[in-house]
This record gives C-alpha cells, sequence and structure tokens, in this order.
C-alpha cells in the first residue's frame, strides 16, 4: 500500500514539473521572433516617414505600432451541482469571454452520489408455476439473476399451512393478479370443530415470507427508500396480523392487515417509505462504508396476537389470510466511486481517488462566442434495475489565455498603438498601457508584453499604485519581452498598466548653409533673396543598417510665428552611411512668401520603410534668422498744450518697411526731460502699435523735441523726433455761478479771476470771450479780475439760460465755465371768494348737493391793479372749467352745481396764469353732503327702533313697518326700504299713513335666530339701516293618552290598546300625518293614524305577565318639537293561577335543601373509596376500647384475586375483535407513512 502511495506522489511531481515547464516555454516564446512585432508585415511598403504630430516646441510626437500583450488567467468555480440520470447528462458552464481562449481544464469531484434500485423485485419469471395450497415455488423461480426464497414458521402449537406461490400477470383464478406478476403470502388457520361451529386458530408467531439476498458496492449511505406494492386478497377484519419488512434482520415496516384491507381489499397499494419513517435505521446498515457488503431484504406476513381461535362470531375471512406482494425495490442514496458509474466529463473518463471523489485534468482550446466553456457530464453505466441519477459537487479550474488587445497609447481600449515623443537631440520616450480586465471571478496569474528589441523599458505602474515603479518585480532578461507575474504584484490587477521605454534618437547631426560669399559656410543669419542649404546624419545602427539606403528623412521649417513653411518641407532619401542631403532653395525678396524672424530647421526620421512598423524614430532642429528693415512713425509729431509736470499718451506705429506688417515685441523706449539717463519703454497695445504713458516733468514752458527709439532682433533699428508744448496750468472762478433772480429785461453783472493755479497768480489774458446773445461788456478790475456786463433784453422771463465765458493766454491754459443765468417774472395775487364767502388755501366749504356755488377770483399785480387777459381755471378730479373775465367788476367768475361735483369730497384747485406774470393758485376742499334722516321700526304696532328683536313661533305673521323721515321730521317720499340677509323683500310706502310697510310669513324661515337687514335710501338723502333679529321657534306640541292616563293595567292574555294622540300647543287641534314610534324590551314598531285624526293607534297581544315602560317618540318635519313620552303597562295573572304558583315553589325549595343536603354528605364521607372509609373510621375508634369489626383481606390474596380477574378480561378481550391501537404500541415511535395509492399521510402499520 505505501509502494503505490509512492509511486502516486512521484508521478505527481513529474506532471507538475512537465506542466510549469510547458507554460513558461509558452510564456516567454509565443510568437516570439527577433525584430518582428507581432510576427507584422507591412504589405504595403511606405519610404518616407508616417506623418505624425510635430508640437509647436519641436517636440516629435505620435503614435506607434502597438506592441502585443499576452494575459494568463485562471477561474476556479468551487461546489457546481451537477445531476442527472441514465441515458442523460447534466452541463455545467464556466464563464469565459469571447476574447479568451481556454487551454486547460482541472476538474474534482466530490459528494458523488447516485440514487439506484438494488433489488430485483419485479417478479417476471415467467408463466406461473401450477397453483396449490401449501406450495413453495422458491425452486420453481430460482435463476441467477433473481433469488428469492420462500420460508414458514409455524409456531409452537396448532399446525397451520402457509403458501408462496408465484403467480404471473394473467391469473385470474383463484386470485386476479391484475396484470401483476407478484408472489403470494398466505397464512391459514388450524381448523377444529366446537361450539357455533368451524373455528380456526392461529398461534403468536405463525409467519411466512419471502427473501432475497443482494450486493451494494457503494460506499457510505446517505438516504434509502424502500418501494413495494401490496394487494390484500383474503383478510379479516381485525389487526392481529401484520404485513411486515425487513432489512438486514430489522424490521423497518409494518402495518395491522385489517388496516391494509381498509385501503381497499383485491387492490394493488403503492408504499414508498423513505428512510426517515423506517421503524429501526441505526443497525440496518451495519458499517459506515457498504463497500459491497450483502444486503437481505423479508417481506412477511406474521400473526403477532395472542394464540387464539376465530369463528363465525368474528366475522369473514377467518380461515386463512393472503395477501400478494410485487415491485418489491430498495433504492439507495449512497457514494460511488467515478469508475462505478463510468463518469465522464467531455467524453473524457473521471479518475478515482475514493468513494465519492475523483479529478480529471483535460487540455484543450475553447473559445466561446456566448461567453461560456461548457462541460457535459455524462455516464455509460447502464442501469440494470430500473432507471438511477447522479449526484455531485464539482470544483472547476479553467485556465485562459488571451492575446488582445494590443497595448493603448491612452487609457482607453479604443487606442491601439503606443504614444511615443522626443526632443531635439534626446532619447525617444515611449508611453503605453496594457488593460487588465479581469472576467468576473478570475484571477490574472501572468502578463508578457512584446516589444523592438531596441527599446529599454523603464518603469512598469499598475493601476493601484500609479506612482510606484515595480519594474524590479518584472523579468526583462530578455530583449523585446517584457514578463510580469501580476498576482505576485497586484491582488486587484484590473486597470491599465502603465509602461515607459526609451529608445535611441536616430537623428544625429543638422547644418544650416548661405552661399552669400559664393561658397556655401555655415551660418544663422539671412537677407531676403539668400540661398539656404540644410545636410543631416542619421544613426546608421545594426537594427536598421540592412534598409536605412530604403528610408528617407522629412525637413520642414517652421515660421517665426510658428506655423510651418510648407512651401519648402521636403523628402530626402538617407544614403548607406546615414548622410541626408535637402535641396537648396531660396529666400524670397518680399512678402508674402516668407516672413522676417527666427526660423527653425526640423528634421524628422522614422523606419517607415521596415516590415516592422514604426518602431525606430528621432528629431533634430536648428534655428536660423531674417532680417528686414523697419519704419517708426509716430501718431503725432507735435503735442500741444500739455500741462506742465503731468502726463499725457504716447503713441507710434512700428512696421515692417517691405511687407508693412507691424512689428511685434519689438522694444520702443524713449529717455526721459528729468534724467536723461533714465529709459521709459512703450507697451505693445495691438501687434506693432505701442503706447507710453509719458510725464513731461524738467521740460521747459513752450515747445521741447522727444526722440524715440524702436529695436527689434529681426529688424534694423529705427527712432524718430517728435515735439510738445508745454503750458502751465490755470483756475477760472466766477463769485456765483448760478443767478437765479435776474429781473426781467434789466442787466446782470459777473465778476471772475484767471489765475496761475499752483500760486494763485493773476494772469492778464490776451483773449475774453462770451456765448451771450444780448449785450455785454468786458471790465479788467486788476491782473487777472475781469467783470463781465450782460443785457437780458430780448430773453423770456420765466426761463433759465447757461452762459458759457472763455479765456485764455499764451504758454498758459485755456479755460472756461459755464454760468446758470435765470431770468425771473413779474409779481401778482390770487383771491377767491365762494358765494361771497372768501377762501384761504385749503379750506373746507361745506354745501348741500342741491346748492350752487359762485365762484368769484380777483387775479392783481403787485401793485394791486387787475390782470385783464389772464387765463385762470378751476379743476378738481372729474372737472375742468374756465372761469370768465367780468371787467366791470375787474373779476373772473363761474356758477357751479353742486350736484355737478357730486355727493362727497371734491379736491379743487383755482389756477390764474399771464405772461411775464407769475402764475397763482389756491387749493380748496368742496364737502357736497346728502340731507340728514332718521328712521322708526314698529313689529305689529310696537315701536322697537331701539332693539328690533322679536321671538316667533314658524307660521306666524309679522307686521314690519318703517317710518322713513327727513331732519324736521317729515316723510321722505319715494325712497327705497328693502329687507336683505336671511330674508329678501321690499317694502311698500304708504302715502295717507306716511310710512313703508311689510307682511312678513315667519313660515320662509328656517328655525333659528334669522338676521335681516333693513336699508332705507333715496338720491341725495341719508342712508339708514338696522339689523332686524326674529328668533324662530318650532311649534310646541304634546302627547298623552286618549285618556290622559299614563299607566294601563290588563290581565294577561287580554289585547291591550295602545292609543296616543298628538295635540298642537301653539295653533290648536291634532296633528296628523306624523311619524310616531313606540319602543320597549320587546322591540319596537309604529303607531298608525287610523282614521286621520291625529289619533295614533295599536293593540299589543301575548303580553307576558310583568310591568313595562313604553316609550313614545313622534316626528314631521322640521317645524315641529317633540318631547318623548312614556307608558307603563303592567300585565297580571287571573286570581286562580297563583295557588300553582305556591305549589312550583314549595318544589324548588326542596329540590335545593336535598342538594345542599347531599354535597354535604358527598364532602365529609361519599367522596372517599369504601375501603378508605372504613380506615377513617377505624382510625377514628383506635381511642376506644373496643375493636371495630372490620374485616382486612390478605395483601398476596388480594393481589392473587385482582390478577386474576384481569386474565379473565384480557382472555374474553382477544377473543373479540381487537383495536388497531394496541398492536405494538409498547415497540415503535407513531410515523407518518406516505401511501402512493391514496397519496395522504395516514397513521399506519409503523405504530
Amino acid at each position: 500500500m505505501n509502494l503505490a502511495t509512492n509511486r502516486k506522489k512521484k508521478l505527481y511531481a513529474l506532471l507538475t514539473l512537465l506542466s510549469i515547464f510547458v507554460v513558461n516555454t509558452a510564456i516567454i516564446n509565443v510568437n516570439y521572433i527577433p525584430n518582428n512585432l507581432n510576427g507584422k508585415i507591412v504589405e504595403n511598403i511606405i519610404d518616407i516617414p508616417k506623418n505624425n504630430d510635430l508640437t509647436s516646441d519641436n517636440k516629435y510626437d505620435g503614435i506607434g505600432d502597438a506592441w502585443n500583450i499576452t494575459h494568463w488567467a485562471n477561474r476556479t468555480d468551487y461546489n457546481l451541482p451537477v445531476k442527472f440520470g441514465n441515458d442523460s447528462h447534466d452541463i455545467v458552464d464556466v464563464p469565459l469571454e469571447s476574447d479568451w481562449v481556454g487551454y486547460s481544464l482541472n476538474a474534482s469531484i466530490n459528494d458523488l452520489f447516485d440514487s439506484r434500485n438494488w433489488n430485483n423485485g419485479t417478479f417476471h419469471f415467467g408463466d406461473n408455476n401450477t397453483y396449490a395450497t401449501g406450495a413453495n415455488d422458491s425452486l420453481y423461480i430460482a435463476n441467477s439473476y433473481q433469488n428469492w426464497t420462500f420460508q414458514v414458521n409455524d409456531a409452537i402449537g396448532y399446525p397451520n399451512v402457509m403458501s408462496g406461490n408465484y403467480l404471473d400477470e394473467n391469473v385470474i383464478t383463484p386470485i386476479n393478479t391484475q396484470n401483476h406478476d407478484s408472489l403470494e403470502l398466505r397464512m391459514g388457520g388450524s381448523w377444529h370443530s366446537g361450539s357455533g361451529g368451524d373455528r380456526y386458530r392461529y398461534d403468536t408467531g405463525d409467519k411466512c415470507s419471502w427473501s432475497s439476498s443482494f450486493h451494494v458496492p457503494r460506499g457510505r449511505v446517505i438516504d434509502s427508500w424502500l418501494k413495494f406494492q401490496v394487494n390484500p386478497i383474503h383478510i379479516i377484519s381485525f389487526n392481529s396480523w401484520e404485513f411486515r419488512v425487513f432489512l438486514n434482520g430489522i424490521q423497518v415496516f409494518s402495518e395491522g392487515l385489517f388496516t391494509l384491507k381498509q385501503r381497499g381489499q383485491n387492490t394493488w397499494h403503492n408504499f414508498t417509505v423513505p428512510q426517515g419513517l423506517w421503524i429501526n435505521t441505526s443497525d440496518v446498515y451495519s458499517t459506515t462504508f457498504l463497500n459491497d457488503s450483502m444486503i437481505n431484504i423479508e417481506i412477511a406476513l406474521e400473526y403477532t396476537a395472542t394464540s387464539a381461535s376465530y369463528g363465525f362470531e368474528d366475522g369473514e375471512n377467518i380461515d386463512y389470510q393472503q395477501v400478494i406482494i410485487d415491485n418489491v425495490e430498495l433504492i439507495t442514496k449512497a457514494e460511488a466511486q467515478p469508475s462505478d458509474i463510468k463518469l465522464k466529463i467531455n467524453n473524457t473518463i473521471v479518475e478515482d481517488i475514493s468513494w465519492g471523489k475523483g479529478k480529471i485534468e483535460i487540455n484543450g482550446n475553447w473559445q466561446s462566442a456566448d461567453g461560456k466553456v461548457y462541460t457535459n457530464f455524462s455516464s455509460d453505466d447502464v442501469g440494470q434495475l430500473g432507471a438511477f441519477s447522479i449526484d455531485l459537487l464539482t470544483n472547476l479550474n479553467l485556465y485562459a489565455i488571451k492575446h488582445t488587445p494590443e497595448s493603448n497609447y491612452e487609457t482607453n481600449e479604443g487606442s491601439l498603438g503606443t504614444q511615443f515623443s522626443v526632443n531635439n537631440e534626446s532619447s525617444v520616450n515611449w508611453l503605453c498601457y496594457g488593460r487588465v480586465k479581469v472576467p468576473t471571478k478570475y484571477e490574472e496569474t501572468d502578463m508578457k508584453i512584446n516589444f523592438p528589441s531596441d527599446v529599454v523599458i523603464t518603469g512598469v505602474f499598475d493601476p493601484q499604485n500609479p506612482s510606484l515603479n515595480i519594474l524590479s518585480q518584472c523579468d526583462n532578461s530578455t530583449p523585446g519581452v517584457l514578463f510580469l507575474p501580476v498576482k505576485d504584484i497586484s491582488i486587484t490587477p484590473d486597470g491599465f498598466w502603465k509602461f515607459e521605454a526609451i529608445s535611441p534618437n536616430y537623428c544625429e547631426d543638422l547644418a544650416i548653409y548661405n552661399n552669400a560669399t559664393g561658397a556655401w559656410i555655415q551660418s544663422k543669419y539671412f537677407l531676403s533673396g539668400d540661398y539656404i542649404n540644410i545636410t543631416a546624419k542619421i544613426t546608421n545602427s545594426p537594427e536598421v543598417s540592412s534598409y536605412i539606403q530604403n528610408t528617407k528623412a522629412f525637413l520642414q521649417i517652421r515660421f517665426p510665428n510658428g506655423t510651418l513653411w510648407a512651401d519648402h518641407s521636403q523628402f530626402a532619401s538617407v544614403d548607406s552611411s546615414g548622410n541626408v542631403y535637402f535641396n537648396p532653395f531660396q529666400i524670397p525678396s518680399i512678402p508674402p512668401n516668407y516672413e522676417v524672424g527666427e526660423y527653425e530647421a526640423i528634421i524628422t526620421w522614422n523606419n517607415s520603410y521596415s516590415f516592422y512598423g514604426l518602431n525606430e524614430t528621432g528629431i533634430i532642429y536648428k534655428e536660423f534668422s531674417i532680417i528686414h528693415d523697419s519704419e517708426l512713425i509716430p501718431d503725432e509729431f507735435f503735442y500741444g498744450d500739455i500741462i506742465e509736470d503731468s502726463n499725457f499718451n504716447l503713441k507710434v506705429s512700428f512696421y515692417d518697411i517691405i511687407n508693412g506688417e507691424p512689428i511685434i515685441n519689438a522694444h520702443v523706449y524713449v529717455f526721459n526731460f528729468t534724467h536723461p539717463s533714465v529709459v521709459q519703454y512703450f507697451s505693445e497695445i495691438s501687434p506693432g502699435y505701442y503706447f507710453l504713458e509719458f510725464n513731461v516733468g524738467g521740460g521747459v514752458l513752450g515747445n521741447n523735441s522727444l526722440t524715440i527709439y524702436a529695436n527689434s532682433s529681426n529688424y534694423v533699428n529705427k527712432l524718430v523726433i517728435i515735439k510738445i508744448g508745454i503750458i502751465r496750468e490755470t483756475e477760472l472762478t466766477v463769485d456765483n455761478d448760478f443767478l437765479n433772480n435776474v429781473p426781467f429785461e434789466q442787466n446782470f453783472t459777473i465778476q471772475f479771476n484767471y489765475t496761475e493755479k499752483s500760486s494763485s497768480i493773476g494772469i492778464d489774458a490776451d483773449s475774453l470771450s462770451t456765448d451771450w446773445l444780448g449785450n455785454y461788456s468786458f471790465v479788467t478790475i486788476a491782473q487777472g479780475r475781469y467783470n463781465l456786463t450782460c443785457s437780458t433784453i430780448g430773453y423770456i422771463a420765466g426761463q433759465l439760460y447757461t452762459l458759457n465765458l472763455y479765456v485764455d493766454d499764451y504758454e498758459y491754459e485755456a479755460k472756461s465755465i459755464a454760468i446758470k443765468v435765470f431770468i425771473t417774472e413779474l409779481k401778482s395775487s390770487l383771491e377767491l371768494f365762494i358765494n361771497n364767502t372768501a377762501i384761504q388755501p385749503n379750506d373746507i366749504y361745506t354745501v348741500d348737493v342741491w346748492e350752487k356755488l359762485n365762484i368769484t377770483v380777483f387775479y392783481k399785480d403787485i401793485l394791486g391793479n387787475p390782470l385783464s387777459g389772464a387765463n385762470i381755471n378751476i379743476t378738481g378730479e372729474s372737472i375742468s372749467y374756465q372761469l370768465n373775465e367780468n371787467p366791470s367788476f375787474n373779476q373772473y367768475d363761474i356758477i357751479l352745481d353742486a350736484t355737478d361735483l357730486g355727493q362727497g369730497i371734491d379736491n379743487l384747485i383755482i389756477f390764474a396764469e399771464l405772461v411775464n406774470y407769475e402764475p397763482q393758485s389756491i387749493p380748496f376742499i368742496a364737502e357736497i353732503i346728502e340731507k340728514p334722516t332718521n328712521i322708526q321700526i314698529l313689529f305689529n304696532g310696537i315701536n322697537v327702533t331701539d332693539d328690533p328683536t322679536q321671538g316667533l313661533t314658524i307660521g306666524q305673521i309679522l307686521n314690519v313697518t318703517v317710518k322713513y323721515m327727513d331732519a324736521d321730521n317729515k316723510h321722505v317720499q319715494g325712497a327705497l326700504l328693502q329687507l336683505s340677509g336671511d330674508f329678501s323683500g321690499i317694502l311698500s310706502e304708504n302715502l295717507l299713513f306716511e310710512q313703508y310697510s311689510y307682511v312678513l310669513n315667519t313660515a320662509q324661515l328656517d328655525i333659528g335666530v334669522r338676521l335681516i337687514t333693513l336699508e332705507a335710501t333715496r338720491a341725495n338723502f341719508q342712508l339708514q339701516t338696522d339689523n332686524l333679529r326674529l328668533n324662530i321657534q318650532r311649534i310646541k306640541t304634546n302627547i298623552s293618552t286618549v285618556t290622559g292616563e299614563s299607566i294601563i293595567t290588563a290581565q294577561f292574555g287580554s289585547i291591550i290598546p295602545l292609543r296616543v294622540v298628538l295635540t298642537d300647543e301653539v295653533f290648536g287641534g291634532t296633528i296628523k300625518y306624523a311619524n310616531v314610534i313606540y319602543r320597549w324590551q320587546f322591540g319596537e314598531g309604529e303607531l298608525i293614524d287610523l282614521n286621520s285624526d291625529g289619533i295614533y293607534e295599536i293593540d299589543l297581544t301575548n303580553v307576558p305577565v310583568g310591568s313595562y315602560v313604553i316609550t313614545i317618540t313622534a316626528t314631521k318635519g322640521d317645524d315641529y318639537e317633540f318631547e318623548r313620552y312614556e307608558v307603563t303597562i303592567t300585565v297580571i295573572n287571573p286570581p286562580f293561577e297563583f295557588l300553582l304558583f305556591l305549589i312550583l315553589l314549595i318544589a324548588a325549595i326542596t329540590t335545593v335543601i336535598s342538594l345542599v343536603s347531599y354535597l354535604i354528605l358527598y364532602k365529609r364521607v361519599l367522596q372517599y373509596p369504601k375501603p378508605i372509609r372504613k380506615v377513617r373510621k377505624y382510625r377514628r375508634t383506635l381511642r376506644k376500647t373496643k375493636s371495630p369489626n372490620i374485616s382486612v383481606i390478605p395483601r398476596k390474596k388480594a393481589f392473587d384475586n385482582r390478577f386474576k380477574d384481569e386474565i379473565g378480561k384480557s382472555s374474553k378481550f382477544l377473543k373479540g375483535k381487537p383495536s388497531e391501537s394496541i398492536i405494538q404500541t409498547d415497540k415503535f415511535t407513531k410515523k407518518k407513512l406516505f401511501i402512493e395509492s391514496d397519496k395522504t399521510p395516514t397513521e399506519g402499520g409503523n405504530t
């Protein structure tokens, strides 16, 4: 055993080493050929560099070909359930994305079970033997495949004949097998003649059975099921017999024959008994692993009751008991070895490990279109005893490889390629990303990247630590190959891994030549029209030496503005030594085909001609300059009137004299007057346009010269001289710049001063002027002090005018000032009278609405003279009238109707105006009032003016009278008096009685307090209102019996008439058509008004003896108020019934006394058994000298007598019909049995 184990270990070690070698070889050498990037071949050869990006700072960058990246990953799925049956299979899938290829699958099998029948109990033995009582067909049916044997156990006592016949499916007599091949179990009784006729005896332990043995080549049993079919043929109606099943001599099932008969006689019944319901499960399988052990099954019919004989009194079928059985199966779910069931995965045999365990390794090439790799579990086993099923759990470990995607130049899976960048005379920097996208539940183990051999990887960064270079953890020992042990580097490798690398810059040298002297010499400066010649040198490395002469370099010229000079971009071939000679070209003499400034000559090269893609590249550049003549032009050559020590703006333009283009970024500057060595620089505010805020401090009054300089490295330097006229700052002040009271047609004078601002010294101006249109004159008062006198003739009074004054002198600042002049009007006055009453501004004048307003106005000058021809108006919110001039009285007047103004407050204003005179106005208020009034209110002729409140019953009439009078208590005729609120109506006028009235029927109102508003109105009369409060109440009623009595007495059995009348307490009479209800302990009912006279009645019958209260309620709409009314009815018995009541009462009392006496006696004596009572009696006599007369039986004798009585009862009971409950109740636990014939759980033979 140890030797075999050692051999297996050595074999596993060898296989492990071989696997490591194969995988390592695959990782390092997959698709690798030196200088062959992924084996790519460029079919269309291009002999010029690819067009990659050149930045403005001459950084040559672009996208090279992608580097190939290979990924290895694996995934393990644990405890995947697999279940299938014979002639079937199950498929378990392992997810695998479409761009991955599975190359190895390891599977471990655990918990391998099969569920199958091991017992051949179909009994297909062919035709049956001749049926005979007492027959044993064991030999007849014996064969090597089905070894069923019939056995008999006739217990000591009476001989019993037992039979074990084989019956085929065609037998009808003596037993109808109903198309079942079956075995018989028959037990006959021992006949003898006795009282009452034939009797049949059976002894305890009588038993007949069929048994069979079979092998179970399995391991641990997980579960079992016992299945069989039973047909009760000839059964007595007692459970003294049991149908039993034994496994390995252990009883696992039992059911009484009578119970079986009750299921249906001559009917097949299906039984499926799970192991959990077996009577005894602990010892059925003797070992943990069956391991091909022998199992014995026995089907028995056994007599389990006490030996007895059965006669006619016991019913039918006492002579023998007979059942037949079929389809006996023992199904186990047990551990199996893969070889036991010929288990396969993808048609490959699974190796055994132990019971329930196996393993397999499959190599292949699996690429799934639907994202899954499928494993097909199947078995070549053939179920000899029917169908079987297989259950297992599997762990699937799938190894996969992926060659896509190739490298990305940015973190985007669609960006295939490798990013490179190179500066002048520096190494080429390479950058790419490798996308690790581990499928769900996979672990990426390794990654490999292939690249050109002249590339050196300098950095590897995983997504989780993007700043940490992990190159040291990788294997870069092979040129052009980098191997990454991903699982050792990161447990979460998903994301973009960054790779940095460098390679040589293949552009070695660049030279620029000028032939201005007749020979080509290296030069950096050129004039327009000169010729330029450029050469280069490309490194002839071993990687490119074989084809360098087939490649070309690319020359580009960059203008000073950063754009490329496309006209002179050119390709040139590289010779075998790496030299490149470009065609010379001439710089144009005039624009616009070139510009002045610093140019760059740029040469780029890459190996686009190579079969292997863009992998080697380089760039080199140098600068040279082209110069033009220039021109400097100021905005002004002379700047005048510049205040001394002040700033002013200088602006100049600097242009290219050849093409007229502005010269940008030039140095434009001046030296200031104060410190000639101090430089002030101009700012460029737009291309070629320069600005300086210049201070003239240090300059002299009058004209000064200033030189402006302009320099640019690409242009001829220039200068220009300008003139600056400097003046001194002055002040111009006036004594008053706003003349607001200049009389109409009068002169006015303005005094002003013209001085130096810094010293306040007066200045003799050589120029004084104004824009005043009237006559004016200037007068000099002193040095720098002047008067200006102006006339207002020709100007209009009441207007505001502006006068501008101008002063100037040589080498001094000219000044001007604006003066406001207001020419005033002549004074005036205004007087107002209304109905000869003087009105002052804002007075209130009150007038009745029917009166007139005589408005008189006097408009005068300052001397009191009347002013004629004025325009005088009276205006208000809704009126505007012009007053009429009355020359006879030197006044203006108008007469207005108060009704034109309307009732209320009117704000009015009198406004008077006349040319050259001050306008005047007088505002005042006119109050137009109504005539005062008062009212008196009468209810039914009673004056209620102080408190118009009245309580009324609904339906009553209220006469409302109102007197509406003026201040003189005279009747106001033609007024409108109306009611509103809870009631609406218009009062009628009675001119005879000088009043207004309304007859109000309260039936039109609702119950409760009603508020009614009274309103009296007439035009020009004061409005009067008041609130009338009417309390509308329901009609009072009364309910009573017709007799007026509320107590009614009647004898039992008589008809009791109940009659009530409803009375109207307000309007009188009875109330008809009401709804009258009575309620008492017997229910409720309705009283009927039979004669429509307000009397409601009903006859009460069969009222029991007693006193009863009847409550009567009535309703009729909402206008009546009813109260409850109670009637008491007393029903009494006739006199002769009292004697009978007395007799019954005495009998009841006697019964109660008897019961109480018995309870007392029971409590003290009778509750104890007779022997106990005797003992208690004896105990009470222990103190007496005389012994009690009590006979005590000895214990042994009492026990023997009791035992004989109980045995006699049992013997009699066994000859009767024993119940099912007494069978084996002391042996087995009651369990539920699932019977297939009725599909319902029942309390069966497992009791």
